[in-house]
């Protein structure tokens, strides 16, 4: 068997603990993500205004509809 000196076996306990510490807040923080995306990496969709049949009222009505259900942005 191998015998290793009292500090290495410390030192390898710490570095596995802060290992651990440090995966679990990753993977919280990347939950976090998920569930609430920050603008810049929401889904954004294709908007095809057909035959010009458009209002102001219906494209602000249209836009909050999207930003209800969590859409980044349009490509018209």
């Amino acid at each position: 068997m191998i015998s290793y000196p009292r500090h290495y076996c410390l030192t390898l306990t710490v570095s596995l603990w802060f290992g651990l510490v440090l995966s679990a807040v990753a993977a919280e923080k990347l939950e976090r993500g998920f569930s609430n995306p920050p603008p810049e990496c929401r889904p954004e969709v294709l908007w095809d205004w057909m035959g010009g049949l458009i209002s102001r009222e219906g494209i602000t009505k249209d836009l909050e509809a999207l930003k209800a259900q969590g859409m980044g942005g349009v490509m018209i």
